[in-house]
């Protein structure tokens, strides 16, 4: 690692804590792994993403090094990990302070003055991929990503400018029936590989309401989220899911809202309204739930809650492609959502887990989904009854965390009144 230009203190291990001061156990483990494949597995709030964010960096401080830093999908990298990377968080600062570098978007491409490139892309842009010739890479969240594209990034960590070259990734466990898991975790040690694991619990500067919520899951959930152990999901989908906590009346007003969309005809079409409260909440104000509608109703619905609410996007079940393209020739700014399920259902229980995510009284029937959506036993897969309400949320959640980023204003900074369930 180099010794001179910009962040060159991050080379040295007794001056890690020069870049953050509350820098977790773990990830100065992370920091300081030399192996060339890495595993940072850890429950919720276990300071994955900014571990990885700093390990990045003292690649990419390296002059003449390429670095890379992914997802399986790039715009969920761009409100995710980048948001780490390049702005403030809280109390914390952002990983690359403002000035420190130059970022072409289109390109999407950041170099470090001084230093190197950090290429930013995800797995959904294969003509992006190409050739690539990394010093190194980060996979943020690869519990996502398929053992065939993890071995193509293996294949690419080639640049000479880099002296200690490594693939590493930052995850939520999965089952164990993962690559990772067994790559990783099972058998021997492999040589020039390295897990390192953290729980919930080791991280001293979480909220307490947020440990609290943690600590109220059981099962399944409370080995994953909690401990951080790769086992396989039993029960419900969403045990985090509180009557108290998630379900409350919020009167007021809102200047931001997107409809999420899953169609149907013998199962029922679902429409969920959800809008913005404070900086990066969102609260399902509305709920359509009916059986046997024709594409006209379908519409017809939609284009009330875009006179109602501010709509800023339509989210809809990607399956149905000329219901979308009936919204739009309607004047309705539909499109179809990302239906990764796996992540979509991640992005729902951090939200859910975090308190981002409250839902209105009169959302009856999501209530009831969030409360009895379960997984078939011993699969991380969902039993598909039921399931129509928490598909359309998962589409929006989906679609939020991609397009809408979060704002500074206050709640209090409101528009024109709006009343709950005006369907």
């Amino acid at each position: 690692m180099p010794t001179k230009g910009l962040y060159a203190e991050v080379a040295e291990p007794s001056v890690n804590k020069r870049i953050d001061v509350n820098l977790l156990p773990a990830q100065n483990e992370f920091l300081n792994a030399k192996e060339s494949e890495v595993l940072y597995s850890g429950a919720f709030g276990a300071g994955k993403t900014r571990g990885g964010c700093y390990k990045l960096l003292m690649h990419a401080v390296i002059p003449g090094n390429f670095v890379g830093v992914c997802r399986k999908k790039h715009t969920t990298l761009r409100q995710t990990t980048l948001r780490t990377l390049l702005k403030p968080e809280a109390n914390l600062p952002s990983v690359l302070p403002e000035g420190s570098y130059t970022h072409n978007k289109s390109e999407q491409l950041i170099h470090i003055h001084g230093g190197g490139d950090i290429y930013h892309f995800g797995f959904d842009e294969e003509t992006r991929l190409g050739s690539l010739n990394f010093g190194a890479c980060f996979i943020d969240e690869g519990i996502e990503l398929e053992q065939e594209e993890y071995e193509m990034l293996l294949g690419r960590i080639r640049n000479v400018a880099d002296p200690n070259r490594q693939l590493f990734t930052a995850t939520n466990p999965g089952a164990p029936g993962h690559f990772l898991h067994k790559r990783f975790l099972e058998g021997r040690r492999v040589r020039g590989r390295r897990v390192i694991r953290a729980t919930s619990l080791d991280n001293p500067y979480l909220p307490r309401d947020y440990i609290r919520t943690l600590k109220s899951m059981s099962g399944t959930a409370y080995e994953r989220y909690v401990l951080g152990n790769w086992v396989a999901y039993e029960g419900s989908v969403y045990p985090m899911f509180s009557l108290k906590k998630h379900v409350r009346s919020n009167k007021g007003s809102w200047d931001e809202a997107i409809v999420a969309v899953d169609w149907g005809f013998t199962h029922p079409f679902v429409l969920l309204v959800m809008v913005r409260i404070g900086a990066d909440t969102i609260y399902v104000v509305d709920e359509i739930v009916e059986r046997g509608l024709t594409s006209s109703q379908m519409t017809k619905y939609a284009v009330g809650a875009m006179d109602h609410y501010p709509i800023y996007g339509v989210a809809c079940d990607p399956a149905e492609p000329a219901m979308i393209l009936s919204y739009q020739e309607a004047g309705i700014p539909a499109e179809g959502a990302d239906n990764s399920v796996m992540a979509g259902i991640r992005a729902v229980q951090d939200r859910l887990v975090s308190g981002r995510l409250i839902v209105s009284p009169v959302c009856e029937n999501l209530i009831r989904g969030l409360q009895s959506y379960r997984w078939k036993p011993g699969k991380d897969e969902p039993i598909n009854i039921a399931d129509d309400e928490v598909d359309a949320l998962r589409y929006g959640v989906a679609w939020w965390d991609a397009h809408m980023a979060p704002t500074v204003k206050d709640a209090d900074l409101v528009t024109e009144p709006v009343e709950e369930g005006v369907f």
